[in-house]
């Protein structure tokens, strides 16, 4: 992974990475609840 001239790489992952977890477990809870089960 390229890091470019970014000094603190490391904010990226703290900030991007657990939204695109919640987004995931969000989409799969919208759709168990939409299909019932």
């Amino acid at each position: 992974m390229v890091r470019g001239r970014d000094s603190r790489p490391g904010i990226h992952h703290n900030i991007v990475l657990p939204l695109h977890r919640f987004a995931q477990l969000s989409i799969s809870y919208r759709l168990t609840a939409l299909l019932g089960i």
